[in-house]
């Protein structure tokens, strides 16, 4: 993102920021503006990452500079970032287009707004003796993600604006050496939305006066960035109480409580949130600001209670044979081939005695070996110690372990010591049974409670050490033997604390339980008062056969001639697709504000003077259908519409009413986000059924939804298909007026 000729350029990674978090790409913005000093970050990882992008990105110009020889054209970046330079640019990439190259390199456009740089911009035959073109890109990721793919989309989108013939699919080259393609269209199609949406947003904050105002709704954060923890911990955002969801978050906002110091002294729950729930995170609030005081007056302490004895009673009783795991890894190592990525270089174990226990690997074989000897020394050690246990923190050990035996064999012998209840994750005792006066439940941050004097030093974090083993990889590499073993020195005393530091957790826990009174345990809630709760949420609606809630057919309904051909007019409404924005937060497979509109839209249809053939007649509850994506929702609808006095309407899922006709179609498909979707995304958009309802529409079909619902990155590239197809049928519909407001 950068200025122009005073003209506001973006970039592919900026809508690809916008698609994760609003508030950081308006905050950049912000920086450029000079409205707030730059928010200085660095993440070694990350520029590590970057370093082997490029590295892997070259080996694919290689590989095609290999292949085609001088029909690889290379466009130089520009020298200067001016319109006129920029434009420059794109001509040379049109000539070397126009000309038939086999791959142009680094591709340049630029359309006035947007600027980009392509990997790779590779031909694919002719379309009427013109050179056709696949986009190419490269990424270190070793599956597609929607955000790369949408890359691809933006690039795409320029060569169909340049009039380039363009070719079905794009393409990325990963980091274990597949290569995946996706459908061009459907991504295009998602790509114009949200280029459209990030504009409108890039443009009209620039004509604010002032920087991005937080917890403005108007603009999805994602909470997790740097951006986003700054202002939470700024404004001291309920965010930051240990354990909450974006849900209760939101719930607490709309209920006045945007901070912790609100949520502390609250005197009552709020709508949204579920009583077992509201006492969780107002405890929490409590012993956090508690904490903030002890600190504030020079204690060092960290504060906690056990509150529930439930998770502290399955802690196995301590063996004489217990061990204590903790695994090194390196996710961003690779083998020579470059098809297998990460490393687990290290398997530290401690015994109850101190005794520390290591099985190092280097490379891929050495791997499989580390593990083979591990397996071998719990087998041993269990034939000695029948009740021992294995406890680790967090589930990346049993997670990683599964994997392990996938790749170099032992999958039954780990499935039994997994399913055995041999391994113990102490994190879940912790969140289970404990409470902590921490915005972290990290085992760090656990540590002040049990550790004592004996604090951490040298590599302290595990980024830390993903680095620090790059480096000793290095010192190797170039012969320095003594720097590499001191590195792994390092690394091992790294590992041998965090083993320990497992160690004294197990015991602090127990002790913590032995100081419990046996009467001090929590009682979950019943199920029916969960259920109770969700309904107060907006999650489900009261049960209610679907026959008497939601079809509402009556005699004239069912007499009405649903197999007619088009209408000639109905007044008021154009004929096609008329989308109604809805806005609402948290939903996933009912909304009440979808609800609400359709119960206003179906209010201002009837009556309309609808021409039928040679009849011209007011228009009746039987000309409509009004279709839901999930049942729940349906329900809902027929409930609201019965509760209107509104009788007559079917109502229904698109699932099960598909074929059915009517003068409007009215479609309602509730999820606020894809985030919020429950279950397969493309059981919402089912771009081919609601293409069916579209097409059952004598005259008109109204599309209700969160305008979120389309703007949102999904997470899955098969959903990001599903959302290009549902937006392709949604070309050139008409935007139509909420009635409901």
């Amino acid at each position: 993102m950068f200025l122009a000729d005073d003209v506001l350029v973006y970039s592919a990674s900026d809508l690809s920021t916008a698609f994760a978090c609003e508030f950081q790409l308006l905050r950049k913005l912000d920086e450029k503006l000079g409205r707030v000093p730059k928010l200085e970050t660095s993440d070694p990882m990350l520029e590590r990452a970057a370093r082997l992008g490029a590295e892997h990105e070259a080996l694919v110009l290689a590989d095609y500079r290999d292949r085609f020889g001088a029909g690889v054209v290379e466009i130089d970046p520009p020298t200067e970032y001016t319109a006129h330079a920029l434009r420059q640019q794109q001509v040379q990439t049109v000539a070397a287009l126009r000309d038939g190259a086999d791959v142009v390199v680094q591709g340049s456009f630029f359309d006035g707004r947007f600027h980009g740089r392509s990997d790779f911009l590779v031909r694919e035959g002719d379309v009427d003796g013109r050179p056709r073109y696949a986009v190419v890109d490269t990424k270190l990721a070793r599956s597609a993600k929607p955000k790369a793919i949408l890359q691809l989309a933006a690039y795409a989108d320029q060569l169909q604006r340049l009039g380039i013939p363009l070719a079905e699919h794009t393409r990325l080259h990963l980091g274990n050496g597949a290569i995946t393609e996706h459908e061009t269209a459907a991504s295009v199609a998602v790509h114009r939305e949200h280029r459209r949406h990030v504009q409108t947003l890039l443009d009209g904050h620039r004509a604010d006066d002032g920087p991005v105002p937080w917890g403005d709704e108007r603009f999805m954060a994602c909470l997790w960035c740097e951006h986003c923890k700054a202002e939470i911990a700024r404004t001291r955002d309920v965010q930051l109480v240990w354990g909450i969801r974006r849900q209760h978050r939101e719930a607490l906002r709309r209920a006045g409580l945007a901070t912790i110091d609100a949520l502390a002294m609250a005197t009552r729950p709020v709508e949204g949130v579920r009583p077992e729930m509201w006492q969780r995170l107002q405890a929490q609030a409590r012993l956090q600001l508690k904490q903030e005081q002890v600190i504030a007056d020079g204690a060092g302490q960290v504060l906690s209670e056990a509150h529930d004895r439930t998770g502290l009673d399955e802690l196995p009783a301590p063996d004489a044979g217990d061990v204590f795991f903790d695994f090194e890894g390196d996710p961003l190592w690779v083998d020579a081939d470059r098809t297998v990525w990460g490393l687990e270089y290290l398997f530290g174990l401690m015994e109850v005695d101190g005794a520390y226990v290591t099985f190092w690997a280097h490379d891929r074989a050495a791997e499989g070996v580390a593990l083979r000897k591990f397996l071998d020394y719990l087998r041993q050690r269990r034939a000695r110690h029948p009740g021992m246990h294995v406890y680790h923190f967090a589930g990346y050990e049993q997670y990683t372990l599964r994997n392990l035996a996938e790749r170099h064999g032992g999958v039954e012998e780990v499935t039994e010591l997994l399913d055995s209840g041999l391994f113990v994750d102490l994190y879940r005792t912790v969140k289970s049974s404990v409470r902590v006066g921490q915005a972290s439940y990290s085992l760090k941050k656990l540590e002040p409670l049990y550790m004592g004097a004996e604090q951490r030093s040298g590599v302290t974090t595990g980024g830390d050490s993903v680095v620090a083993y790059e480096d000793a990889c290095a010192m190797r590499d170039r012969g320095d033997e003594t720097g590499y073993r001191a590195r792994l020195d390092e690394l091992a005393d790294y590992n041998r604390y965090d083993c320990l530091s497992t160690r004294q957790l197990r015991d602090w826990l127990l002790a913590q339980r032995d100081a419990l009174g046996p009467d001090e345990a929590v009682t979950p809630s019943e199920p029916g008062e969960r259920a109770a709760a969700e309904t107060a949420t907006g999650e489900t609606v009261a049960a209610e056969p679907v026959e008497s809630a939601v079809r509402g057919l009556s005699d004239a309904t069912a007499m009405h001639d649903h197999a007619a051909g088009p209408l000639h007019h109905l007044a008021g409404i154009a004929a096609g697709l008329h989308l109604v924005s809805v806005p609402h937060r948290g939903n996933s497979r009912v909304s009440s504000e979808e609800s609400a509109e359709i119960v206003a839209q179906v209010t201002s249809l009837l009556g309309r003077q609808l021409v039928d053939g040679e009849q011209t007649r007011p228009l009746v509850a039987a000309d409509l259908l009004v279709l839901a994506a999930d049942a729940e929702q349906a329900r809902r609808i027929g409930l609201d519409l019965r509760a209107a006095d509104i009788t007559g309407v079917r109502v229904g899922t698109v699932h099960e009413l598909q074929g059915q006709r009517a003068a409007v179609v009215i479609g309602s498909l509730a999820a606020s986000t894809p985030e919020d979707v429950r279950r397969d995304l493309r059981f919402v958009l089912a771009p081919d059924r609601w293409g069916a309802a579209v097409a059952a529409a004598r005259w008109a079909t109204i599309l209700v939804r969160s305008p979120t619902l389309t703007r949102r990155l999904p997470a899955d590239p098969t959903d990001l298909a599903t959302l290009g197809s549902f937006l392709e049928l949604c070309t050139g519909a008409r935007e139509r007026r909420p009635r409901s407001r």
